[in-house]
């Protein structure tokens, strides 16, 4: 299926495959932000919990390897980085929700309350959550993420302003901090971070 076109410049566009605002700038900022957690080699991937249509993550996935000599002279890095999107698989659609990602760049699982077994391989340095409904489903993440073997550096979230106060908490548990523990590193609203006047990007690192 075809993208729609993203003029660098211009403002956050709505789409109907996708709840997020839109924008050039925002896979600017976001390829700048997963940058700072590149590896020094191999293969990287950011995994999108709940990607629907796979909109968001095929644009991002675009800009990443059309702009990666921007950030990267040797071009290495970014192009060793994937973007995977996993979705609850509904047995009642005929069709696949996600329309935009490769299949082997979409994956399911059997309901919100099971974290993909994606999230636990080597690889998958950074997990994104768009628009997510429930905060089970984030905490859960949250808990494996926090565990010693994880591999994971960072976490983003996106979506409604007023959202944040009932979805903050679910990536600072109130347990004991340890070395495991997760840093809000920064928050942008609005066209800061390319997205709707009334959205927001929170980002969490380690």
């Amino acid at each position: 299926m075809d993208l729609p076109v993203l003029a660098p410049g211009e403002p956050p566009i709505r789409h109907a495959d996708c709840c997020l605002g839109l924008s050039s700038n925002l896979f600017r900022v976001l390829t700048a932000i997963f940058y700072e957690k590149r590896p020094v080699s191999g293969k990287w991937t950011v995994l999108s919990v709940g990607s629907g249509t796979g909109l968001l993550e095929a644009l991002l996935l675009g800009y990443v390897q059309s702009h990666s000599n921007e950030l990267d002279e040797s071009c290495l890095s970014l192009s060793h980085l994937g973007i995977e999107g996993v979705e609850v698989y509904e047995p009642s659609s005929r069709t696949h929700l996600n329309k935009y990602l490769p299949e082997h760049a979409r994956s399911t699982v059997r309901g919100t309350w099971e974290i993909s077994p994606r999230a636990q391989d080597e690889d998958v340095l950074i997990w994104m959550f768009t628009y997510p409904r429930q905060t089970t489903l984030v905490v859960q993440y949250v808990k494996a993420a926090l565990e010693p073997e994880s591999s994971v550096k960072l976490l983003v979230w996106l979506g409604p302003v007023a959202d944040w106060d009932e979805f903050r908490p679910c990536f600072q548990p109130s347990t004991p901090k340890g070395p495991n523990e997760f840093i809000l590193q920064s928050t942008m609203q609005g066209n800061e971070a390319g997205i709707g006047e009334y959205e927001m990007m929170a980002v969490f690192s380690r």
